[in-house]
């Protein structure tokens, strides 16, 4: 798979190329999230184990791990700056009335 990568690469035009450097991007960083939700949630376990610890805990718990971690955090701020971008060219169709701002 990667040799066909590697020698197609050059004959992809700019717009796939950059397509599939996004899903990668994209992948990687669900597999990231993914990664420190499973920690997060052995952690959990373990103190739950060896302490009593309430629900609501947890969620707050959970935010200050995805915190320490930048990236995860760059990650959600990316996903909010994306689906207002897509917000706003939605809003600034032609034809569509666009509000006093």
């Amino acid at each position: 798979m990667t040799r066909i990568i590697y020698y197609a690469w050059p004959h992809f035009n700019k717009y796939v190329r950059s397509q599939v450097v996004n899903a990668c991007s994209y992948l990687s960083r669900i597999v990231f999230l993914f990664s420190i939700l499973t920690n997060y949630i052995n952690v959990c376990d373990d103190y739950a184990y060896n302490h009593a610890m309430p629900m609501w805990y947890q969620p707050l718990l959970f935010l200050c791990v995805l915190l320490l971690y930048s990236d995860g955090w760059e990650f959600l701020v990316h996903l909010k700056a994306n689906s207002s971008r897509t917000h706003n060219r939605i809003r600034s169709r032609p034809g569509n009335i666009r509000p006093i701002s």
